[in-house]
């Protein structure tokens, strides 16, 4: 039967090794995510808008449709749909306050 001691000294030896190897692949991938979260930014930003207009040409349609009798409902929903389009836009995706995922995994400096 294997040392008990040995095997320990040895899983540690071989972790250290894992956590120094994944170290700059972490670093790569933070900064591969910053890139990809920079290049979406403006993506993004044009889909809210588009969607925001998509939502008031629904909302026309359906008040066109009803001829008006539920214009106060539909106003208001559009209203709700808009107000959550624009509050996803305040956090800008490359604000360097935000926490990635990435550095909260383990690995040697």
């Amino acid at each position: 039967m294997a040392d008990t001691g040995k095997i320990t000294d040895k899983a540690a030896a071989l972790a250290g090794q894992a956590a120094a190897a994944a170290g700059p692949l972490a670093a790569r991938a933070k900064e591969i995510a910053g890139q990809a979260a920079a290049a979406a930014a403006p993506i993004t930003e044009q889909a809210r808008v588009r969607a925001a207009q998509g939502v008031d040409v629904v909302a026309g349609s359906l008040d066109k449709a009803t001829r008006g009798k539920y214009s106060k409902h539909i106003h208001s929903a559009a209203t709700k749909v808009e107000t959550v389009l624009d509050s996803k836009s305040k956090a800008a995706p490359t604000d360097p306050s935000l926490k990635s995922d990435v550095a909260d995994l383990p690995h040697a400096e």
